[in-house]
């Protein structure tokens, strides 16, 4: 079966389709994506979203950081540090993961800014990792992700 464009297609899908063709990445992304976000953008100004409970924008390092620290497990910062060396087309399971893993926060309500998060993965992979770098800076405070401490030990003279 070849591909082909559906009729009736949104136009902003349509031009999303369109810039896609021409990056290699293009197989990795998921529509469905877009239409959810439309769908959240066309009903945000209406009686059926309430605008007080949408989070503040932030990236999504900010919401591992706030899982991080709820508990007393390193699992979150393992899970982190491996999202940071993960390339774009293998990301979908460790965002989900941590993303089910905030949501199954019962004792405290952790928020993901979904806008953020798809911008970020759009920008995830040029050669610089500025996205990588700037979640590092959010979570652990410095430029990119640290490495493990190494005891220096004193020579005797």
């Amino acid at each position: 079966m070849q591909p082909f464009i559906p009729q009736n297609l949104d136009p902003i899908a349509l031009g999303i389709l369109n810039v896609l063709t021409q990056h290699s990445e293009s197989n990795y992304i998921i529509l469905g994506e877009y239409f959810a976000l439309k769908h959240y953008l066309d009903y945000r100004d209406t009686n059926y979203h309430d605008q007080k409970k949408e989070p503040a924008p932030r990236n999504f390092a900010q919401s591992c950081l706030d899982l991080h620290n709820s508990g007393d497990s390193k699992g979150p910062e393992r899970r982190f540090r491996s999202l940071l060396d993960t390339d774009l087309v293998d990301i979908q399971s460790p965002i989900m993961a941590l993303v089910r893993q905030i949501k199954s926060k019962k004792d405290r309500k952790i928020e993901v800014y979904y806008p953020e998060l798809i911008a970020d993965l759009r920008n995830w992979d040029p050669p610089d990792q500025f996205i990588q770098d700037k979640w590092a800076k959010t979570f652990w405070g410095v430029a990119s992700s640290p490495d493990i401490p190494v005891e220096e030990t004193e020579e005797e003279v």
